[in-house]
């Protein structure tokens, strides 16, 4: 392998127009090893793939129109995320990261007339330039915007009874190589009543990989329905 070529490549810009949506990602063998697949997550990644596929946002058609990044499948996770939701029926969703609005949008399209998802962001959607949501958005309780920092310990202590009921948790952080990891330290510190499933995103992004390669719970990388930068389900908790 010629390593001048390899650092290179790291360190100047891919051969890309400067127009186009891009990341630095990485593909590597298994560094799972010793570490099965539990069947359980392949049989969800399998429905909810099956799902995604027949899977219209009617709501996010109206605002982005139908060829909106939501109706990016496979590529973008936003109609797989739908899926989830539809398929798991989760009473209590968790976003780390609400930015823009558009993944808070798709689950709350397919999300159970009694489920809530409580979003995370240290911004307020209002101050995101092009965010997507709208003050009814959250008129009827079922999305929650919290301007928190759940990397922080403290802050997981004021939402402990929240996380720790939690159904799907969806994590879409900054990837800079230190929030996810305290962000899961401390999520390694409460006691889940129901072994939540975690849909992580951006696991092939470079300063992400020893991040995603340190969850010891079963696991699966399901880019293939999912983000093109990486998509990772876990099952928090559970056993392999």
């Amino acid at each position: 392998m010629n390593i001048r070529k390899v650092l290179s490549n790291l360190v100047l810009p891919p051969p890309l127009p400067e127009s186009k949506h891009y990341r630095r990602t990485v593909m590597w063998p298994d560094c799972m090893g010793q570490q099965p697949i539990a069947d359980e997550l392949i049989d969800l990644a399998l429905r909810a793939g099956q799902r995604a596929r027949t899977l219209k946002l009617s709501g996010l058609d109206e605002r982005c129109g139908p060829d909106g990044d939501h109706n990016i499948w496979p590529g973008e996770h936003h109609r797989l995320l739908a899926a989830m939701v539809d398929v798991l029926k989760p009473a209590s969703v968790v976003e780390f990261g609400t930015y823009a609005g558009l993944s808070s949008l798709a689950m709350k399209e397919t999300l159970s007339a009694g489920g809530k998802i409580s979003t995370f962001d240290l911004v307020s959607w209002k101050e995101i330039s092009g965010t997507l949501l709208r003050a009814d958005d959250f008129t009827d309780g079922r999305l929650v915007q919290h301007l928190d920092n759940l990397a922080d310990m403290a802050v997981v202590e004021k939402h402990r009874d929240l996380l720790e009921n939690a159904d799907l948790l969806f994590i879409d952080g900054p990837k800079d190589g230190l929030t996810e990891t305290k962000l899961f330290a401390n999520f390694a510190r409460l006691n889940f009543k129901r072994a939540p499933i975690f849909v992580i995103d951006d696991i092939h992004d470079y300063k992400f990989l020893d991040v995603w390669d340190a969850i010891t719970h079963p696991k699966y990388d399901i880019t293939s329905f999912g983000h093109w930068a990486g998509t990772g389900l876990v099952r928090w908790g559970g056993r392999s």
